[in-house]
């Protein structure tokens, strides 16, 4: 099964999720409800190039982080498939990029980051211009996955169990969507640096 893609940039939608939350108590609601103006403003900066990233999509995870990925010696096994659909590829990698760099943890490691960029030229992953579009839409990817356990949590069929985990999974894509808004101009000259001589391929 392959999910469509969320429509995170859509006001409209998230006014209506925004609406079935309130009328529930969730420990994050009040922070959500606060947020989301800030994090409305950076959609509409990612929207300018919104139609440009759709137009190169692949079958991708969508949700790359250290905690989906397994290791048995040096052999990873990837789990967690319930995002899987279409993404732009520069979108999947730079988001797994910062992911694998610690901006899930709010530990950012520069010399991470420029190892995974690096581990994927060498692998044959090629560094396309699309990047640079890309780099805008990494908080629209985080707020996809917010968008998603959302929608999940919203299901009142969920088993209560779910549900908390499903909240624990919000309050953390919450705390990193917060720390990446806040350093989103680093983030961009890091991307604009990697991605030029050192790694790119012709």
């Amino acid at each position: 099964r392959i999910m469509p893609l969320l429509d995170a940039i859509s006001k409209r939608k998230w006014s209506v999720l925004l609406s079935e939350l309130e009328k529930g108590e969730h420990s994050f609601s009040e922070e959500l409800l606060s947020s989301i103006p800030l994090w409305l403003k950076q959609i509409n900066k990612y929207s300018k190039n919104y139609y440009l990233l759709q137009q190169n999509l692949v079958v991708g995870h969508n949700d790359l982080v250290p905690s989906n990925v397994i290791w048995q010696d040096i052999t990873p096994a990837i789990v967690d498939w319930d995002m899987v659909g279409w993404i732009n590829p520069m979108q999947e990698f730079l988001t797994t990029a910062f992911a694998w760099s610690g901006i899930g943890a709010q530990r950012f490691n520069r010399e991470v980051l420029c190892a995974v960029f690096g581990g994927y030229v060498e692998a044959g992953g090629k560094i396309t211009s699309d990047i640079h579009f890309a780099m805008d839409g990494i908080i629209v990817r985080l707020l996809s996955r917010l968008q998603f356990r959302l929608i999940q949590l919203t299901l009142h069929s969920m088993p209560q169990k779910r549900n908390y985990f499903i909240e624990d999974k919000i309050i953390e894509l919450m705390a990193t969507i917060h720390y990446a808004v806040s350093n989103l101009d680093t983030f961009d000259k890091l991307v604009t640096e990697f991605s030029r001589k050192k790694y790119r391929r012709k």
